[in-house]
């Protein structure tokens, strides 16, 4: 399960690649359908959400209910499409609880378990689930990232840095993860020592890189340096635009009094977001998004 854990950079394509091969090659693989078919439910969430998407999810899930509905491995896949397919939540927590006490020591299911208590605001069982993940399968990024996430979710900074920094360690190629180092202790203890720091000694390549960018600019917001989160906005039109840079100006409106976002930036916010929420209508964010964008062009109107 290498494209649960995190082994490898977008694994998901190739996992179901994979997977397909697998299941025509033996078309009784029941363990191969329950995965390709928790895989089609994570794409229809966080990428693809299409009917097509979802019921190539609910598809698989029917071959691998034919071949063995009593297996755990059936009822993560059910789990998932309930909670990620679906969104019926309460069947779906339902389905974790009985899942991750049938298979204690399965990391997957309390990963997933985790993430459906945080997505219910039980911030205490996420994290118990999340650390008992991170227990099973020590070396498992995703696992602790969200731990982390978690952890600092509950204020609980200690253990937040303390998770941070093992994550920090196991990708130390990743400047990202020692940005966000930086940034929660500078959260717990008001000192910007580590993250200033850690800015200066990148490379030129480093620093003009997207997520170099996208680093400095969010340093740039909490320290409440908006001129220089204003020099690092793109063009404001053209093909090298992406919709990450108009959400950045957003976020730059929201944090200062002058109209620093151009009303053709934000028009290009209001034009793009709906395009993407036919893609995926469930997706929160992208109507707080629009909500955001919405509320400064009557701001400015």
């Amino acid at each position: 399960r290498s494209w649960f854990q995190g082994d490898v950079r977008d694994p998901y394509p190739r996992s179901i690649t994979l997977l397909r091969s697998a299941v025509e090659l033996d078309p009784n693989f029941a363990n191969a359908w329950c995965e390709l078919s928790s895989l089609y439910a994570f794409e229809y969430r966080y990428a693809e959400e299409t009917p097509a998407q979802l019921e190539l999810a609910k598809t698989a899930l029917s071959r691998a209910a034919k071949l063995d509905p009593d297996s755990p491995e059936y009822l993560h896949a059910l789990a998932s499409y309930l909670y990620r397919g679906l969104v019926d939540i309460p069947q779906a927590s339902e389905q974790y609880a009985k899942l991750v006490r049938l298979v204690p020591n399965d990391a997957s299911a309390w990963h997933d378990y985790g993430s459906l208590l945080r997505r219910l605001d039980r911030t205490a069982e996420s994290i118990t689930s999340f650390q008992r993940a991170v227990e099973l399968e020590p070396n498992a990024r995703n696992h602790l990232a969200e731990l982390a996430v978690m952890y600092r979710a509950a204020r609980r900074y200690p253990e937040a840095i303390t998770a941070q920094r093992r994550l920090a360690h196991l990708q130390p190629e990743e400047l990202e993860q020692a940005f966000h180092l930086a940034v929660w202790e500078f959260d717990a203890t008001g000192r910007p020592d580590a993250a200033e720091q850690l800015l200066a000694s990148r490379t030129p390549q480093q620093a003009g890189s997207p997520a170099g960018i996208t680093n400095q600019f969010r340093w740039d917001l909490i320290k409440g340096d908006c001129a220089a989160a204003l020099r690092l906005r793109p063009p404001s039109s053209g093909p090298e635009r992406r919709f990450t840079w108009d959400r950045r100006d957003t976020d730059l409106a929201l944090r200062v009094a002058d109209p620093v976002a151009e009303p053709t930036s934000l028009g290009y916010s209001r034009a793009l977001l709906p395009t993407m929420l036919v893609k995926q209508p469930k997706r929160a964010l992208y109507w707080a998004w629009l909500a955001e964008v919405e509320v400064l062009l009557v701001e400015r109107s």
